[in-house]
């Protein structure tokens, strides 16, 4: 990238990846976006966002780019939510989340956005909610078994798999749920080998990757560990080779 930045998101689309806002050396959130080419190996700038976000999360869905809540410059929670369209190069906001959030996830399944955890302003929260981009409307959905932030979430078979983060007690977890949008329901997965907060993942081959974060003696994590289904257990996996916390993973298909 061509800036330093932390608790930044991203998003894939088509061959490219989407690198939004985040903090910046001076810990100051910012628009700026970038965007990597996978074909090209070249990164290039893109349209900044209309608001400063950190601490935020992005998805992609529908071909469009979702920023959603965070902290401003101000460092207030944000609510907002922005959408960026390729074609056009131009963000716009749609309908706010029910609640401020940070510190949370986002995640697009069954056609729908997913905002999950994070903090409110108040607390760490469980909750959950789902935005219909045709209706472009938010509505609560089952909240997760434990209030989180600064976890990871990733989809895999179909559902929404929760890992790791702090509880309102700011205790690191190492627990997993995992979500079925068809029942509505949260349900326990086999926990991680090591409690993780500010961790990355991403599915990959039919398995889960946990990738570093900081473990329950607040040590910044260089370790990765991956779900393997087909026998429901969690195994270590090759290192990175720096240690990160506050980082984010993403997939792009090969050229």
């Amino acid at each position: 990238m061509n800036s330093k930045r932390s608790k930044l998101a991203v998003a894939v689309l088509a061959h490219k990846l989407y690198v939004l806002g985040g903090f910046d050396f001076r810990s100051s959130p910012v628009p700026t976006v970038e965007l990597l080419d996978s074909r090209s190996g070249d990164w290039s700038k893109g349209p900044n966002m209309t608001t400063e976000r950190a601490d935020f999360a992005a998805a992609a869905l529908g071909g469009a780019v979702y920023a959603v809540g965070g902290v401003d410059e101000d460092g207030s929670e944000l609510s907002s939510v922005e959408m960026l369209d390729p074609k056009t190069g131009s963000w716009s906001e749609v309908t706010p989340m029910r609640s401020k959030r940070c510190g949370h996830c986002v995640i697009a399944l069954g056609g729908c956005l997913y905002a999950l955890g994070g903090y409110n302003g108040s607390t760490v929260v469980p909750s959950v909610e789902r935005y219909d981009p045709q209706k472009d409307t938010w509505a609560p959905v089952c909240p997760m078994s434990s209030s989180r932030k600064d976890f990871a979430v990733v989809v895999l078979n179909d559902e929404i798999y929760a890992l790791g983060g702090h509880d309102d007690e700011a205790c690191q977890l190492d627990t997993v749920e995992r979500y079925d949008a068809t029942t509505d329901a949260w349900l326990s997965a086999p926990g991680m080998r090591t409690e993780r907060c500010g961790l990355a993942a991403v599915a990959l081959g039919g398995e889960i990757y946990a990738i570093g974060g900081r473990d329950d003696s607040y040590e910044r994590l260089s370790s990765v560990e991956r779900f393997v289904p087909r026998a429901n257990v969690w195994v270590e996996s090759s290192s990175i080779e720096t240690a990160r916390n506050d980082h984010v993973a993403a997939v792009l298909s090969e050229p």
